[in-house]
């Protein structure tokens, strides 16, 4: 039997095509990228830069205070690096100038600017090292290049020159500003 074409029908026709419509309509709707409105995240981070600049140069210049009423108490005359570490001769070698790349014997002890003594390597515990492959000590790895075989020197290394904000983890604390006491340096091996 065949049907024929009724007012409901057409009307279902109707409907299912109509609900398809707006199926679409909605998925198309949603896959449209929406306008954000700036908020003042972006003052916020730019205010927190600024504030984290400003605790940063303060910190920098108690460091500076430090190491300058240091070197006021201190018998040695000392040299500001263009780095911006300081260093004196103490004893002259008559040995090479020592260059990055150089593997070195180095006797010395590490302290903070306060006196702690955070590491020694005397005697038998002297550390063999090659000049400038140690990030850490920045600042003293450079402060051997401008000494020669058989000096001994003291210098004195901000923080962000020496372990920076962390410290070592270990017995240097952070932010510290380091004295190194070179009692000698040897070049083992010319690189």
């Amino acid at each position: 039997m065949l049907r024929t074409n009724t007012a409901e029908d057409s009307t279902l026709v109707l409907l299912k095509n109509l609900i398809i419509f707006s199926i679409i309509a909605l998925l198309l709707s949603s896959c449209e990228k929406k306008v954000q409105i700036p908020t003042n995240k972006i003052e916020q981070k730019d205010s927190t830069t600024a504030e984290m600049a400003k605790l940063n140069r303060l910190l920098m210049e108690v460091e500076e205070r430090e190491i300058k009423e240091y070197i006021e108490n201190s018998p040695l005359h000392f040299k500001q690096s263009e780095l911006g570490f300081w260093y004196a001769v103490e004893k002259q070698g008559t040995g090479q100038q020592i260059a990055s790349g150089d593997k070195v014997r180095v006797e010395y002890e590490i302290r903070t600017i306060a006196g702690d003594l955070c590491y020694s390597f005397m005697g038998q515990n002297g550390k063999t090292f090659i000049v400038g492959k140690d990030s850490h000590h920045r600042g003293f790895h450079e402060a051997l290049t401008l000494f020669h075989s058989g000096e001994a020197a003291t210098v004195i290394v901000p923080s962000n020159l020496a372990c920076g904000a962390m410290g070592d983890t270990k017995k240097i604390p952070p932010r510290a500003v380091l004295v190194y006491r070179v009692f000698s340096i040897t070049t083992a091996i010319k690189n």
